[in-house]
């Protein structure tokens, strides 16, 4: 039996290519930020000295982050081409990157040089949007099959996707600055236009991203109770995730400083690890230990730090009231007596969460499913029964 040879067409060298192409954008977006106090001096003149390791710790987490996403994306784009997920990734690499890098060197550039700063701060600022919408609510609809869900699910996805394209749109060509406080106009500006359009592009971007998310996640619910065991294990995993980012972002608006903002920038970078784990269902079936003990180990940690923080003050105004000065022992008892109560506490929390949360039990799936298998039975069958007696 002859077959045919295998045609290399320019489409598909160029299709093979493109993954690697977008990556190498990201890569080279990654490393102009990692090392822009070196390409661009001046970054670290306006930064106080005793900040600048805060500093390049935050552009680290930052070119991390990017080239993670853009890692993520191209490892999934390889081995499943038709599946959006990674291209959803792939694409967020190079987008974040541009976030960051617009508005870190424009913002530097557009004082001296107003017109290559200008170009920065426009990449920034058009990008947003886009950027948040495919690490975010857009890789939340179509997760894990590259696909949202039939009907209105689908309406939902590409309204939000026409809201964020027509929101970059109107903020890349209306005309004016670009920021009320970054000096500078767009250089793509249109003097046609009203400068009123950028308030509906940003209010478009804004609902888009908001209404965008909640739809999201609600569709991640949907997907969630209608589909099989494996498509809900992969599910755990960008919940998880999730959850974690969760977490990280509001300690980052509270706290404010760059470490926890470097912090919630390494946090999200676990959301395509995840979702590559998840889609290549590699140890897909752990995720139930891992999100049972973040449930366990998160309020744990809470609880203890509060508890040992009450414990302390509470023995220090003893100490004070009864010999006039602060002690050291009220920490030392205080970690004493969270020893005694830190196993009892675990174990009621781990109880409480066995109740609550029951692991999904792997489907095994009947070997009469498999056609190969039907088709050996079925040949033995023949030869037996075919011979003589």
């Amino acid at each position: 039996m002859s077959t045919k040879p295998v045609t290399v067409t320019p489409a598909s060298r160029l299709a093979a290519a493109l993954p690697w192409v977008v990556w190498a954008g990201a890569a080279l977006e990654a490393a102009l930020v990692g090392f822009s106090p070196l390409l661009f001096p001046e970054i670290l003149a306006t930064t106080p000295a005793d900040d600048t390791v805060e500093f390049g710790a935050f552009l680290a987490a930052i070119a991390i982050v990017v080239l993670v996403f853009a890692t993520a994306g191209l490892s999934i784009a390889r081995q499943q081409p038709r599946n959006a997920v990674g291209w959803l990734l792939l694409s967020g690499g190079p987008a974040l990157g541009g976030v960051f890098l617009g508005f870190l060197v424009g913002v530097l550039l557009v004082a001296t040089d107003p017109a290559l700063g200008g170009w920065f701060v426009l990449l920034g600022v058009v990008l947003f949007g886009p950027a948040i919408y495919l690490v975010g609510p857009g890789l939340a609809f179509v997760f894990p099959d590259g696909r949202p869900l039939s009907g209105a699910w689908t309406v939902a996805f590409w309204l939000s996707v026409t809201a964020i394209v027509a929101g970059a749109l109107l903020t890349a060509f209306t005309p004016g600055p670009l920021e009320e406080s970054i000096p500078g106009v767009n250089p793509l500006g249109i003097d046609a236009l009203p400068i009123g359009l950028r308030d509906v592009g940003n209010a478009l971007t804004s609902m888009a991203l908001a209404i965008g998310t909640l739809v999201a996640v609600a569709s991640l619910v949907a997907r969630y109770q209608r589909s099989p065991s494996d498509t809900r294990h992969q599910l755990k995993w960008l919940v998880f995730a999730g959850f974690l980012l969760a977490l990280a972002l509001p300690l980052s608006l509270a706290v404010g400083d760059t470490w926890t903002a470097s912090l919630a920038l390494v946090t999200l970078g676990l959301v395509p690890i995840a979702v590559v784990v998840a889609v290549l269902r590699y140890r897909l079936y752990e995720i139930d230990n891992l999100i049972n003990r973040t449930l366990v180990y998160v309020p744990l940690v809470g609880i203890v730090a509060g508890l040992y923080a009450g414990l302390v003050a509470l023995l220090q105004r003893i100490f004070t009231a009864a010999t006039g000065n602060t002690s050291d022992a009220a920490a030392v008892i205080s970690a004493l007596a969270l020893a005694t109560v830190f196993t009892p506490i675990r174990n009621t929390i781990q109880a409480a969460v066995d109740r609550r949360f029951k692991p999904i039990a792997k489907e095994v799936a009947s070997p009469w499913a498999d056609p190969e298998f039907r088709s050996a039975v079925e040949a033995i069958v023949r030869e037996v029964t075919a011979r003589p007696r």
